[in-house]
């Protein structure tokens, strides 16, 4: 049985609306959702295909000292696509080439297997623009051919995912290291930029994670505009997870943050 890349994360947000969305709440609040998506978050470890359940936790929002920004918590269910080395995941031919052959895993995201982990059988026509076997004639790899490919390799820039395949699972020799960066030195934890797509999560490895099914997850969020203030960020905190009756404890560190930014002066009615 092949294990599902694909996992359910709730999870509790802590986002910045602007005044000029009073009334209007739960469109804004898509569009901030909406900022998540098909990017690579490394405290997710992986990539934000959909969320769901999408839930203000609170009534009334806050407003901080002279700070504009109304300040909402709010839950909701991710459905993030976490592949890791040796997973088996499936992919739609999108391009072919001599050296190498372009997939689109799940209708979401690319991914590419190089000419060495295709197999010593499978050899490519130039002129047709598709890799048959050798040995099998008929067995034609062409644009539109769905494959069934190992994981080989992960990379990730900045909020970029590439994943790497090979064919020739009795063949490949895969690292096991874990996802690497773009850089040549060790990653870094470093602390994210407070943009309007930003997404902090507070550490912690008791993320609440299930497989999913692939059914009935999608985006509900249909409206899209983008908040003019460049400083809010999106804040993923740990929240419990299904069915667990005890929510897990934070760090003192995180403890004395929230202290800190959850001193309201001023009070705001958000209308839902």
């Amino acid at each position: 049985m092949i294990a599902s890349p694909f996992r359910e994360i709730n999870v509790r947000l802590y986002i910045h609306l602007l005044p000029h969305h009073a009334g209007r709440f739960n469109a804004a609040v898509h569009d901030h959702m909406n900022k998540l998506l098909m990017k690579y978050h490394e405290d997710l470890e992986g990539v934000v295909i959909a969320y769901s359940n999408v839930r203000l936790q609170q009534e009334n929002g806050v407003i901080l000292a002279d700070n504009p920004h109304i300040h909402f918590y709010v839950s909701a269910t991710l459905l993030v696509l976490c592949p890791i080395i040796g997973n088996k995941l499936v992919g739609q031919v999108d391009k072919i080439g001599v050296d190498h052959i372009g997939l689109l895993i799940y209708g979401t995201l690319n991914a590419s297997i190089p000419r060495d982990s295709i197999g010593t059988n499978l050899e490519c026509d130039g002129q047709q623009e598709y890799w048959y076997d050798i040995n099998q004639p008929d067995y034609q790899i062409r644009v539109g051919s769905v494959l069934q490919f190992t994981v080989t390799r992960l990379q990730t820039s900045q909020d970029i995912l590439s994943i790497e395949g090979s064919l020739a699972t009795q063949e490949a020799e895969y690292s096991q290291q874990p996802i690497t960066t773009d850089s040549t030195e060790p990653r870094r934890r470093e602390k994210p930029s407070r943009t309007a797509a930003t997404v902090e999560v507070e550490e912690s490895n008791e993320w609440a994670v299930t497989a999913d099914n692939g059914n009935g997850h999608s985006n509900n969020g249909n409206e899209s505009s983008t908040p003019s203030h460049k400083a809010k960020k999106a804040r993923l905190e740990q929240v419990e997870s299904n069915g667990s009756d005890t929510p897990s404890s934070s760090s003192k560190k995180d403890k004395k943050k929230k202290d800190k930014h959850e001193t309201p002066s001023k009070h705001a009615k958000g209308e839902d």
